[in-house]
Parts: C-alpha cells; sequence; structure tokens
C-alpha cells in the first residue's frame, strides 16, 4: 500500500517529526528514515505515523516548523484508529513510554493529542522518495 510520511531533515538524515522532543527525553527513541530501508518501531507495540493522501500530509508538514518533508512509502498492516490519542489512553501504543518519560509531568491534567485529518497507524515504512517539498 501506498502512504506519506513527515519527517525532519535533520544535517540530511531524516527522523520522525518529534525528533528533538523524543531526543531530549530517550536518545534511541527518534525513527530513522531512509529511501528504499524499511523502518519499524523502535517502542513495543507503537506504530508509524502515516498519512492517507499527499494533500494530508503536506498539510501537516507546514503546520510543524522549516525542515519537514514528505516521503512516499510503501507500507504495512496500515489501521485506522479513534480521532484523538491520549498518552494515558488503554489505545495508546506509546502509553508506557509517556509514563516513563518527563514529557508529561509538567501536566495537571490528562493531554488530548488531535490526530491530524487523513492519519493513519502502519507497522513498516518503506520510504520511495521525497515527494514534498519538490525540487526546483
Amino acid at each position: 500500500m501506498i502512504a506519506y510520511k513527515v519527517a525532519e531533515e535533520c544535517l540530511g538524515k531524516f527522523y520522525s517529526t518529534s525528533y528533538a522532543l523524543l531526543a531530549m527525553c530517550s536518545p534511541e527513541t527518534p525513527l530513522k528514515y531512509v529511501i528504499g530501508e524499511v523502518t519499524v518501531p523502535v517502542l513495543e507495540n507503537s506504530k508509524i505515523f502515516i498519512f492517507d493522501t499527499l494533500e494530508n500530509a503536506i498539510r501537516f508538514a507546514k503546520e510543524l516548523r522549516k525542515g519537514m518533508c514528505v516521503f512516499e512509502c510503501e507500507v504495512s498492516g496500515v489501521s485506522v484508529r479513534e480521532a484523538f490519542i491520549s498518552p494515558y489512553s488503554s489505545h495508546s501504543a506509546l502509553k508506557g513510554y509517556w509514563n516513563d518519560s518527563n514529557f508529561l509531568q509538567n501536566y495537571e491534567y490528562e493531554p488530548i493529542l488531535p490526530v491530524p485529518i487523513g492519519t493513519m497507524l502502519a507497522e513498516t515504512c518503506k520510504p520511495i522518495r521525497v515527494v514534498w517539498p519538490e525540487e526546483e
């Protein structure tokens, strides 16, 4: 199945969009993406966030920061989840990670994180090529 992955470019390498946050909490956690190589989650029972269309992926990438790109990818084990993700939810694949990290210690309430339009979850992701931004 073809889908789209938003990634962050850092010194010519590509990482999950939460690279900066996750690197501060746990340096081994950010996923690295290499064209032509299959990426799998490093957290047990976790998934890779992907998008159903190029348009939805670009919309999300533009909402983030500079240095973002979108890959066209071959993905497997795709599922669609609820419209919101909570680090404390039993549906959250990251529950153990969030509870063990320092990320939530500043919250007095349970943060509910909206999932961008077109978000899907995959078990594997193999980038084929960068499709955005387009080279000029």
